[in-house]
């Protein structure tokens, strides 16, 4: 490294310290040596390297004021108060998916991510919405196996959620494995969860009413992903098999900015 001109603090704070470390090397016992770039560190501080760029929250929801879309671009849907009567999120990236023209599956679409811990029948895509022209949902099957703990879970990639309600449905002429005692589950990573609510002996699905909507508390927290998890023997017939179709969130949904795309310009000739 070029050494400093030879008047300025720092060359004469270095000279001061070298003579120290020649007279400690002279005598180990009159002094000890000193670290001189810890010295100069202390002593100049503005030497430093500026500080790396602030982290941003990655559990429970933190915004993080300049990353990403804030609290006040976020889009409201809002529950009307009929179960599986009016549109959500689900409805709205489902519209996305087909390009505004008409609703499609947006897990078909790879908008929304969806797993379970086992698949006893159906598909993934049945979890989500109504499918178009099927208002019925007679076709929506899905069930886990009789497993205990049996969960469905829903992730919606980088797009984040702040639920108001949520909504999901049994199935249609099968009056039985009523889901009576579950968990709904919210997540920013799919590994740690909060309960949001917790139902016990909830009848709210039964053979008069196979869709059912339910309120939830976030205390204005956001996620990315939402789970139900079935009781050990939650529903309705004792045993432990989760069946489940066309969830539905309501809230606040804070969009992702598009991926920008990969450049292709080196790929060109000039």
């Amino acid at each position: 490294l070029p050494a400093p001109p030879p008047h300025t603090p720092v060359a004469e704070r270095l000279r001061g310290l070298e003579e120290g470390i020649a007279e400690a090397e002279a005598d180990p016992m009159a002094c000890r040596r000193r670290d001189i770039s810890a010295e100069l560190r202390a002593d100049f501080p503005e030497e430093r390297s500026s500080p790396s760029t602030p982290p941003t929250d990655s559990q429970g929801g933190g915004m993080g004021r300049g990353v990403g879309p804030q609290e006040e671009d976020a889009r409201v849907f809002e529950f009307n108060g009929h179960s599986g009567g009016n549109r959500g999120v689900m409805y709205y990236l489902g519209l996305q998916a087909g390009e505004g023209a008409q609703w499609a599956n947006p897990v078909a679409a790879g908008l929304v991510r969806v797993t379970a811990s086992s698949v006893k029948m159906g598909s993934f895509r049945h979890i989500v919405g109504v499918e178009l022209g099927d208002h019925t949902f007679r076709s929506q099957v899905f069930y886990t196996a009789n497993e205990e703990n049996s969960w469905v879970a829903i992730s919606f990639g980088r797009h984040r959620i702040c639920p108001t309600h949520y909504t999901m449905a049994h199935r249609v002429a099968v009056a039985m494995y009523f889901a009576r005692c579950w968990t709904f589950e919210g997540s920013m990573n799919g590994k740690q969860w909060t309960v949001l609510r917790r139902h016990v002996e909830d009848r709210t699905l039964n053979g008069s009413s196979f869709v059912g909507s339910w309120e939830v508390d976030c205390g204005g927290r956001y996620f990315t992903d939402f789970r139900v998890v079935l009781a050990p023997r939650g529903n309705s017939t004792g045993t432990s098999a989760l069946v489940m179709s066309c969830f539905e969130v309501y809230g606040k949904l804070l969009e992702a900015p598009p991926r920008p795309r990969e450049s292709n310009s080196r790929h060109c000739r000039t």
